[in-house]
């Protein structure tokens, strides 16, 4: 094992805290999102027969923000109740309630493909760098003189080779760990983010 090998190792290390970031992150949004933006969407569309019958209430309306915030303070973790709870703050300051809804969505999306993105990103880089790797352990017996070892016939190209087949291993499983966390995760984001864009859409009506 080389240092460039030793390099490889600690990458790989990074790419799996770094992957476990990104599922803890991912999976904390995502957790009670189903189960929320379904009872929440039943309980806002009470609030608001309840609000056809009482129109002086103001904004949201005092039914509607009573029932919305005791939603958002059950679920904190929850991407649905980030985004509910951003919006009626936003509302409470006399912001478009729909515009705000539409904005918190947006900082949603971006904090969670952001996470997915970047896995993504140094996967393929810690692929990318051990080829290079590989290549250059065959490149430099024709850039650098051969010493002792140069005299016995084969001993240099098979160190390259097994020091270039250790380069390919790590770099490919870097990758693959990063690929299967981020294969994995995507439908659940996805889920997470369709399910705050209907919401969205419920609190912009």
């Amino acid at each position: 094992m080389t240092g460039l090998h030793v390099v490889q190792g600690l990458a790989f290390v990074l790419v799996v805290a770094l992957a476990g970031r990104t599922c803890r992150r991912v999976l904390s949004a995502a957790s009670v999102d189903a189960r929320f933006a379904g009872a929440l969407r039943k309980k806002l569309a009470a609030a608001r027969r309840a609000r056809a019958e009482a129109p002086a209430a103001e904004s949201v309306g005092q039914v509607d923000r009573a029932a919305l915030e005791a939603f958002a303070g059950a679920a904190p973790a929850s991407g649905v109740a980030q985004l509910l709870g951003e919006a009626l703050a936003a509302d409470a300051e006399g912001e478009d309630l729909g515009l705000a809804a539409l904005q918190a969505y947006g900082e949603l999306r971006e904090a969670l493909l952001s996470e997915l993105r970047t896995l993504r990103m140094v996967g393929r880089m810690a692929v990318f760098v051990g080829v290079l790797f590989a290549v250059w352990f065959h490149l430099r017996l024709l850039i650098f003189p051969r010493g002792l070892e140069g005299l016995v016939a084969g001993a240099l190209e098979a160190q390259a080779t097994e020091h270039a087949t250790l380069a390919l291993v790590l770099a490919l499983g870097t990758g693959f760990v990063a690929m299967v966390v981020r294969v994995s995760l995507v439908p659940v984001a996805r889920e997470t983010l369709d399910a705050a864009s209907r919401l969205g859409d419920e609190l912009a009506a």
